[in-house]
């Protein structure tokens, strides 16, 4: 069945039609010439693109990984070297136990999670941080 791939135009257009708009000037682009046939045109093309994905997506993780928690600034209080989720907001009296507002912080974000419940897209938690009123 390989062989009739290699004079199926139908099949090529399909496979054509499926790419994303970029992947479809980019192939029309391609060059062709040096190829057997389109489809082993369009299999070099495709594994080409696979390739050319996979190593922006390992740039990407790569880049995220570098990114370290002491070059964050915590959204809440301005400090660097730790980001809103884990930061604890100065209490003014120091008889306050900083194991207690840490307990009070994670029972107050547990009964956020189930007030809100989980992302109905992606089945995760979320959160954001409104910046007009500083409110996470």
């Amino acid at each position: 069945m390989e062989q009739v791939l290699h004079s199926d135009a139908e099949f090529l257009s399909a496979v054509f039609r499926a790419l994303l708009s970029k992947f479809q000037d980019k192939w029309l682009d391609f060059d062709k010439g040096i190829y057997s046939s389109k489809w082993a045109a369009m299999m070099k093309f495709l594994e080409v693109s696979r390739d050319q994905a996979l190593q922006t997506k390992v740039m990407f993780c790569s880049f995220d990984q570098n990114k370290s928690e002491k070059d964050l600034t915590c959204r809440k209080c301005g400090i660097s070297g730790h980001i809103a989720r884990n930061c604890v907001k100065k209490v003014p009296s120091a008889s306050v136990n900083t194991s207690q507002v840490l307990d009070d912080n994670k029972k107050e974000m547990q009964r956020l999670k189930d007030s809100c419940g989980k992302c109905p897209l992606c089945k995760k938690y979320h959160t954001y941080f409104k910046t007009k009123d500083k409110e996470h």
